[in-house]
């Protein structure tokens, strides 16, 4: 598979797997394994079903950085679960017994940091973010968000740590915020960064959010005088600022609009028009936007799945060679070998060797392949 000239895909598939050889190194991913979703070990490529991952079937789960411990999603985002992982069978063990969020909140993301669980959601309240009470591990205490944020329907997507700080994407309600708390120290609605989050259309909904070394990347999708239109833009991980994004334009639905959709009402929108320097050009590609349903980060390469639509990848150029005027690359629809869908991509912490397309095979049994970092090497270059 690695440093051949021709694009080779290792697919992996869970039936083929001793589960007795467990190796001594660990790490470990969420992966299908007899029609469910199990906890694995893994080892470059090579996956080790160690116990069936807790939640219902809808559940969603994220390691921590250190990947010891995890949380979970389930219940239709009202229930919260934190886990350490174990050395030795039975594999996983409650930190907290898993519980629901306050009446009328729903969680949309966690993430854990050196043991401590921020969830992020949105509730009637106002309310975007909670921790477990340190007194009282049966009731959860909401962050407080800064002044004027805290609105019904606010809602809040994705979190990240980024060098002890908390990194939270706002959602939903304009206008959009990126606040950054410092996990170190106590979390308040005073001592909270606040940066403008660049809106590109209206009714813009943030759909997807990955983490790379040095960018996040963010999809969504918006309407604008029954245009759809999605973009993916890329955020400086430091300065939160966009540097560049893709464009991708929907289809008029109302023959009689003559107006364009992306560059109208510039006083009511922050659209940039098309000769605005201060936006980097783009390129219309077959990438289904719209659709995608995850992104993720592999070293140089950003990754979308589009459920039946597949996995597709692109180059993204070294952040000092982003400049205002340059095209991005493309993106291009990467051959997987058997995933006729791909619902969402795992990646093991601290592992940049590749990540896991998960979906289904042609039969719908739930089923993964596993994409190596020298696989989309030998991808772009041969697609030249």
């Amino acid at each position: 598979m690695r440093g051949g000239g021709k694009c080779t895909i290792m697919t992996v598939l869970c039936t083929d797997i001793n589960i007795t050889e467990i190796p001594t190194l660990m790490t470990y991913c969420f992966l299908p394994y007899q029609g469910v979703t199990w906890l694995c070990q893994v080892i470059d490529s090579q996956v080790h079903p160690l116990t069936q991952a807790p939640g219902d079937a809808n559940a969603r789960w994220r390691l921590s950085e250190s990947g010891k411990e995890f949380g979970n999603i389930d219940q239709a985002g009202k229930r919260i679960g934190h886990y350490r992982i174990l050395d030795e069978a039975p594999w996983i063990e409650a930190i907290v017994p898993p519980l629901a969020l306050p009446r009328t909140a729903i969680a949309n993301d966690l993430v854990i940091y050196q043991g401590f669980m921020v969830v992020a959601g949105h509730a009637r309240s106002g309310e975007a973010l909670w921790t477990r009470s340190i007194d009282n591990d049966r009731k959860w205490n909401a962050i407080p968000l800064p002044n004027g944020l805290a609105k019904r329907g606010k809602s809040i997507d994705a979190l990240f740590v980024r060098e002890g700080k908390l990194v939270a994407i706002d959602n939903i309600v304009i206008p959009k915020w990126i606040l950054v708390y410092d996990l170190n120290r106590e979390l308040n609605a005073t001592d909270v960064e606040v940066v403008p989050l660049k809106t590109h259309t209206t009714y813009e909904s943030v759909r997807s959010v990955a983490e790379g070394d040095d960018f996040y990347a963010l999809q969504s999708t918006g309407i604008n005088h029954g245009n759809v239109s999605s973009y993916i833009s890329l955020l400086d991980k430091y300065s939160l600022k966009e540097k560049a994004n893709w464009v991708f334009p929907g289809k008029r639905n109302n023959p009689f609009d003559f107006f364009d959709p992306l560059f109208d009402d510039r006083e009511h929108d922050e659209t940039p028009k098309s000769g605005d320097e201060n936006m980097p050009r783009h390129e219309e590609v077959e990438l289904p936007c719209s659709s995608v349903s995850d992104m993720k980060f592999c070293k140089e390469f950003l990754l979308a799945c589009a459920y039946e639509h597949g996995a597709f990848v692109s180059k993204i150029p070294e952040k000092g060679k982003i400049k205002r005027g340059n095209t991005l690359p493309k993106f291009k629809k990467f051959p997987l070998k058997k995933l006729t869908q791909v619902d969402r991509f795992e990646m093991t912490p601290g592992n940049s060797s590749g990540l896991f397309a998960v979906g289904e095979f042609s039969n719908g049994v739930p089923d993964y392949e596993w994409i190596g970092y020298s696989d989309l090497v030998d991808f772009m270059l041969l697609d030249r």
